[in-house]
């Protein structure tokens, strides 16, 4: 079964009695409902997306346990709960555990994500209805007081109020929700076309579309009627820093921003209904993102990654997170880092989150920032840099300066999601689709061996010999691929793949769909 909100709250309330610990369901508790008395004391809060009820496939789950235990017990216990003992379970960050799907018993896990677990020290004179009162501020210093002794551990002060501020969101959202829901799906569709919204590579996640929605809007949430798009569009520049935009981040964001208000005016102004709707937010499309991307920058650097690995596993790893990975690095300043030995204040680049290419090719686009002219050693530097990166792999990544024409031309030949598909009906991503199709044969080998297709099972369509009208059906699982099979189905007589659980379509040759991914 698909993960969806209802069905991650409910295996978090599960997950939450293995450990013998109390689910905090916002937006408030209910002051009727007596709290179990137990001891150790342990509260978990679900944050960010799903504690607000707009959660996507795609956003990452974020859990917060406020627990009398100690650290090093606590995750002792987690690990005998979940059956990891021996296995590696160290912190991705102080006090951050990254847990596998499989922790709250979903096996069909959402496609670039994952679930963090966040621990924190009970603080003294902790009550758990003040906390969760409606009326509480949300300044975390005026409800709890901290020991000395955690100034060594702001972690915990972080985690905490994760869950404080997923209580003042809820409980201040609550009156508005269709409306904020609606806003939010909007404005992630609009965020993920322009580019600035990736798990992988783009400058805003889900957990900062929401902060910075719920930051510009805050204020009009004590009228009857707020206009929430209008006003986020109007006011949200003021708050990419507050929100957690890096600079370059909010550098890119500025740019968009400052695109859409020129339609807006242009069709009525803020106080018009009709200046927020001529962007027509859940139609934008990839394309016009891709050309608004174009349009921040002068110089362009591609990244070109071609692969030999024969085995399909490790080929995905590479052209996948192996691949990401190094363009991340790139983009956070490795170059200066490497010459100057130290971090970058800035992104010298940003990428472009959807990349384009073929089965062994990949090709990332990367716009210059600040400005700058590329020279020639800084190519040649880069080059340096991504030749280190590849030693010992069966692949290599060759950096190149590309002009802006060329750039829309790589697009124009094939541009391919890396994100999977996360909303079925998203107009936005359905148009990164080109004229050029991947044939089957590429297709059968991505769903039988990409690490993030493993897990769900598909079914081929093709033609009867006698009845070209009709589709016969066969499991990916049993699709023979030798000649001499008395199975064996000519590749041209496929004419489209899906889903089995849902029927979604994922290829279709005569509609050229391909919804398959392009990592």
């Amino acid at each position: 079964m698909a993960a969806t909100d209802e069905i991650i709250s409910a295996s978090i309330r599960t997950f939450c009695e293995t450990l013998h610990a109390h689910y905090v369901k916002l937006p408030i508790l209910d002051e009727s409902e007596p709290l179990p008395s137990m001891r150790p004391q342990r509260y978990i809060f679900s944050t960010s997306t799903l504690a607000a009820g707009i959660w996507l496939p795609g956003d990452d789950v974020h859990l917060v346990c406020i627990t009398e235990d100690r650290k090093q017990i606590f995750w002792s216990i987690v690990a005998e709960t979940l059956g990891l003992e021996g296995q590696e379970t160290k912190e991705c960050s102080p006090g951050v555990m990254k847990l596998a799907w499989s922790a709250l018993g979903i096996e069909k896990a959402p496609q670039n994500t994952a679930v963090y677990l966040h621990y924190a020290l009970l603080p003294p004179d902790f009550a758990i209805k003040d906390f969760a009162r409606k009326d509480a501020v949300p300044n975390l210093l005026e409800i709890i007081r901290y020991p000395t002794s955690d100034r060594k551990t702001p972690y915990m002060r972080k985690h905490i109020e994760l869950a404080r501020r997923a209580v003042h969101i809820t409980s201040t959202t609550q009156p508005h929700e269709v409306e904020f829901r609606s806003a939010y799906h909007q404005l992630h569709t609009w965020a993920r076309s322009t580019g600035l919204l990736s798990q992988a590579l783009g400058l805003l996640n889900g957990d900062t579309l929401l902060e910075l929605l719920f930051r510009a809007c805050e204020p009009c949430m004590t009228i009857e009627n707020p206009s929430l798009l209008q006003t986020f569009f109007r006011d949200a520049s003021t708050y990419l820093e507050a929100a957690g935009l890096r600079p370059h981040g909010i550098s890119a964001f500025l740019q968009v921003l400052q695109h859409c208000d020129r339609i807006i005016v242009r069709h009525g102004g803020y106080e018009c209904e009709g200046g927020v709707a001529a962007l027509d937010l859940e139609h934008f499309t990839v394309g016009r993102g891709f050309d608004l991307f174009l349009d921040s920058y002068e110089d362009f650097l591609v990244l070109d990654l071609e692969t030999w690995a024969k085995n399909p596993q490790a080929r995905f790893q590479i052209q996948g997170e192996g691949f990401l990975e190094v363009i991340k690095h790139l983009c956070n300043g490795a170059l200066s880092e490497m010459e100057n030995g130290c971090d970058a204040s800035t992104s010298p680049y940003r990428a472009w989150p959807y990349l384009v290419g073929e089965e062994g090719s990949k090709l990332c686009i990367l716009g210059v920032c600040d400005g700058r002219v590329l020279a020639t050693d800084e190519v040649d530097a880069a080059q340096t840099w991504l030749a280190s990166c590849c030693e010992d792999k069966e692949g290599r990544i060759d950096a190149k300066a590309i002009t802006k024409e060329r750039a829309r031309a790589l697009f124009t030949a094939g541009l391919e999601p890396n994100d999977s598909l996360t909303t079925p009906t998203s107009t936005a991503q359905e148009s990164a689709s080109s004229s050029y199709l991947r044939p089957f044969s590429l297709i059968q080998s991505r769903l039988r061996w990409d690490p993030a297709h493993l897990s769900t099972p598909y079914e081929v369509g093709y033609e009867d010999r006698f009845d070209k009208s009709n589709l016969i059906w066969r499991s990916l699982e049993q699709w023979a691929k030798a000649t001499e099979d008395e199975e064996f189905v000519p590749e041209s007589r496929v004419r489209t793949v899906r889903r089995t659980e849902d029927k979604f379509v994922v290829w279709d040759r005569e509609k050229r769909v391909d919804r398959t991914g392009g990592v």
